[in-house]
């Protein structure tokens, strides 16, 4: 077998992608040979490459050798520019180097209404041996999922952004983390300190929103508590936030306490609230979801909830090397822990004070 890089200092694919200024993804076809790339990019790339000491020439011995220890990372329906996507990369990254197997990187596109049997797999997928195990991150359709198994190609998915209705034809192998049990606790602690309208702000058709608000509703049930929603289709994160605000402020049930879907939404929700004159936490308390970096740049510092995205990332590996050996065992789902991290943007309902 041979490791991902041989990087003393522990440089990764994301450092070179950030000092080129590209993708990710760019960098990965750079590495692997693609013509279509311009010439421009591929000497920036080159040059970071260079500069940043990272040494990826296994990527290319490994389209010569077809070697089964590779492990495919399928983004789909993503960017490698989404620092959450690329925390998760930078853990699979490590975690492989460290089991000593090669990466390849590569994005997909597609619909969910694609019939699996007409999904136009990336080729590195069509070639029979090329990888051992693929691990399906981004967000998911179960058509995709499906297509990968009628290829016999050992994988595990990042279960949390898997979009699928009704009950799954087979059991989900998958890594997910924990959605549900902060998002309850965030509720209840606002309950604790005297906020009885609690607004949930997430577009619902997507699952891993629908799991927070399932368990925003749940404390609020407990306590015979009614609960206040924006749930409109979302399309850029931080407009939501501030479009939800005006909404909620203009009805006649105002909210205290305003729980954000992420922290983007949270950070339009701050950011609206600031032009509406409406104190944080002194008229609404905020709280998001994420724990991104500029959740301590806002003023006040915004309560969420963290997530270890590398964690995320180097249980997927763990979880598809195992698979890579054991392909007839059905592997059990695993949970990641999350916490909430108290900071300055909540408190008493007003009026407790």
């Amino acid at each position: 077998m041979k490791k991902t890089s041989n990087n003393g200092d522990g440089v990764t694919i994301v450092d070179v992608a950030n000092l080129a200024g590209v993708s990710i993804a760019t960098v990965s076809r750079v590495i692997n040979g693609y013509s279509r790339i311009l010439p421009r990019t591929r000497k920036r790339v080159q040059r970071a490459i260079e500069q940043l000491s990272y040494h990826p020439n296994v990527h290319a011995r490994r389209l010569v050798t077809q070697s089964v220890d590779t492990i495919c990372y399928l983004l789909c329906n993503r960017s490698f520019l989404n620092r959450f996507h690329a925390g998760i990369l930078t853990g699979v990254e490590r975690a492989a180097s460290s089991l000593q197997h090669e990466v390849l990187y590569t994005t997909f596109s597609y619909s969910p209404e694609t019939p699996a049997a007409e999904l136009d797999l990336p080729p590195i997928l069509q070639r029979a041996g090329a990888v051992g195990g693929v691990i399906l991150a981004g967000t998911n359709y179960p058509n995709l999922l499906q297509a990968v198994r009628e290829r016999r190609i050992p994988f595990i998915v990042f279960a949390n952004n898997l979009v699928q209705k009704g009950r799954p034809k087979y059991p989900l192998e998958g890594v997910f983390y924990d959605d549900g049990s902060p998002s309850y606790e965030i509720t209840q602690r606002l309950i604790e300190m005297g906020h009885k309208r609690i607004a949930f702000v997430g577009d619902l058709t997507q699952p891993w929103w629908l799991r927070r608000r399932t368990a925003f509703r749940q404390a609020l049930k407990e306590h015979h508590l009614r609960p206040i929603e924006y749930s409109e289709p979302l399309t850029s994160a931080v407009e939501y936030g501030e479009e939800a605000v005006t909404r909620l402020m203009a009805a006649s049930r105002k909210p205290t306490a305003i729980f954000a879907g992420n922290d983007l939404i949270a950070f339009g929700v701050w950011r609206q609230c600031r032009k509406m004159g409406i104190s944080i936490p002194g008229d609404v308390s905020l709280i998001g979801f994420d724990d991104m970096a500029e959740a301590t740049l806002m003023d006040p510092t915004l309560t969420t909830v963290h997530v270890p995205v590398e964690e995320v990332g180097q249980e997927c590996v763990r979880m598809i090397v195992e698979k890579m050996h054991k392909p007839d065992v059905v592997l059990p789902e695993r949970l990641i822990g999350t916490h909430v991290v108290s900071r300055e943007s909540w408190g008493p309902a007003p009026g407790e004070r």
